[in-house]
């Protein structure tokens, strides 16, 4: 892999799992796996400096707020002395 893609490199994390990286001097920079969607662009944008963008968090209707009282109000419902007759 190196030939191709000057900097990528792969190890074993302690769960087993191989994951990549772009390694230079100065960072290290986590890739998807040169075999899924989104690996090229990725390691282009780790060459060149750039952060890749993640993807946009969507706030779902009827959710609240973390540490909010509707937040507090949503487990409370849940929970077992609130279900309990």
């Amino acid at each position: 892999m190196s030939d191709k893609y000057p900097g990528l490199s792969s190890y074993t994390d302690r769960h087993g799992k191989v994951r990549w990286r772009y390694r230079t001097k100065e960072r290290v920079v986590s890739l998807p796996a040169p075999d899924q969607p989104g690996f090229k662009e990725a390691y282009q944008a780790a060459v060149e400096g750039r952060k890749v963008p993640k993807a946009p968090v969507v706030q779902m209707p009827g959710t609240a707020l973390p540490g909010t009282f509707g937040a507090a109000f949503q487990r409370l419902k849940i929970s077992v002395k609130w279900l309990a007759p």
